[in-house]
């Protein structure tokens, strides 16, 4: 009925749709995005410059003082490249 709250199946049913379509499209998109990145070294190359860039690199852990990485939201929502 229009207005009447939701059972607590109808409730749990639509929950569970949203969590299952949202994993199935995600994971769709990703292997989506290797596969195309695969298919274009050039563009990986570009993504890892950029984020070189702005975020910093991976340690090698063999230095103490390296504080350089900066993975934050601020910091990734500035990748225009890989936006």
């Amino acid at each position: 009925k229009k207005g009447a709250p939701m059972s607590n199946e109808e409730l749990r049913d639509v929950v569970m749709n949203i969590l299952i379509a949202g994993r199935d499209t995600t994971a769709c998109a990703m292997s989506w995005t290797f596969w195309e990145l695969s298919k274009h070294p050039e563009v990986v190359d570009k993504i890892v410059a950029e984020v070189k860039e702005i975020c910093g690199h991976v340690s090698d852990g063999n230095n103490e003082n390296d504080d350089t990485n900066d993975y934050s939201y601020d910091a990734v929502s500035k990748l225009r490249y890989t936006h």
